[in-house]
C-alpha cells in the first residue's frame, strides 16, 4: 500500500439488486472504472436478492476476474432497505457508500462526497436532488415525481424528517459511528432511508446534504402501484419509532 492510500479514508460501495440482469453488467463496468482510477484502498459488494433472472450468475462470472468485488447472495428477496443493511455490515472499510445500481448520481461524486466527509468530519453525506445546486439532468416522470414529494412532504409534516430528499439512493457513511444506526434498522423496503437518517438524527450524528447530477433511469424496479400502501405503513412506524427515540432521549 502507498504513502497516499495510507492518508486516504478507505472505502467499501454496496450495491443492491434484485432482477438487474439488464443493468448490473453496465454498473460493474463503472464501478471497475472508478476503482482503477481511485487511489482509496476498497472493495465492491454487491448483494444479489434471490431474484429471477441470471444476475447472480452474471455477477459471479464478473467476480471471478475482479478481487475487489464480493458477492453476497441472499437466500429470499426481503427488500433494498434488508440488502443495503446487509452490505454494510459485511464492509471493512474506513467509509461506506450506497449506490442504485444504475448510478442515478454518477460515480465522478464519490471523491467529492468523500473529501467533504474528511473535511468536516461527518458521519452521513447524503444525496439530495432538491438540493439548490443539484441537476437533474433526466427527469421522472410526472407521477413519480408526484410520489416522491407526496412522501417527503409528509415525512416533514410529521416531523420526521429535516431533508429535502431522503430518498435518493446515494449516501455515504462513515462507518464506525454509523453501525449502530444500521444495526437497529427495522424497515427492509423502500423507506429503510427515511428510518436511517431519524435514528441517525436522534443519535446525533453529524449528516451534510449534498447537491448532486441526477438522471432517471427509466428501468427502475420500483413499481409505483403498491408504493402507496407501503409509504402510509411506513408512515405509521416512523411516527412510532420517533417516540421511542424520544423517550430514550428524554430518559
Amino acid at each position: 500500500m502507498g504513502l497516499l492510500e495510507c492518508m486516504l479514508s478507505s472505502l467499501s460501495i454496496v450495491f443492491p439488486a434484485y432482477n438487474e440482469s439488464k443493468r448490473i453488467v453496465q454498473c460493474l463496468k463503472t464501478a471497475r472504472a472508478w476503482a482503477s482510477a481511485t487511489a482509496r484502498e476498497h472493495e465492491i459488494i454487491l448483494v444479489v436478492e434471490k431474484s429471477t433472472d441470471d444476475t447472480l450468475a452474471i455477477a459471479r462470472k464478473e467476480a471471478a476476474s475482479w478481487p475487489e468485488l464480493k458477492i453476497i447472495a441472499c437466500e429470499e428477496h426481503r427488500g433494498k432497505g434488508a440488502a443495503v443493511k446487509r452490505g454494510f455490515l459485511a464492509a471493512s472499510k474506513d467509509f461506506c457508500l450506497m449506490s442504485d445500481v444504475d448510478w442515478s448520481v454518477p460515480a465522478d461524486f464519490i471523491e467529492t462526497f468523500c473529501v467533504r466527509m474528511e473535511q468536516e468530519d461527518a458521519d452521513i453525506c447524503f444525496a439530495s436532488r432538491r438540493h439548490p445546486q443539484s441537476r437533474i439532468l433526466i427527469r421522472q416522470p410526472c407521477y413519480r415525481r408526484f410520489v416522491g414529494s407526496l412522501f417527503n412532504v409528509a415525512l416533514t409534516v410529521l416531523g420526521l424528517t429535516d431533508s429535502s430528499d431522503t430518498q435518493c439512493g446515494f449516501k455515504l457513511f462513515r462507518r464506525r459511528t454509523v453501525q449502530p444506526v444500521f444495526e437497529a434498522l427495522e424497515d427492509e423496503g423502500f423507506a429503510f432511508d427515511a428510518e436511517l437518517l431519524l435514528r441517525a438524527k436522534y443519535a446525533k450524528l453529524k449528516m451534510i446534504e449534498m447537491p448532486v447530477d441526477w438522471s432517471n433511469d427509466e428501468n427502475t424496479t420500483v413499481k409505483i402501484r403498491i408504493v402507496f400502501f407501503v409509504m402510509t405503513a411506513a408512515l405509521k412506524r416512523l411516527r412510532k419509532l420517533r417516540k421511542s427515540l424520544e423517550l430514550k432521549t428524554v430518559s
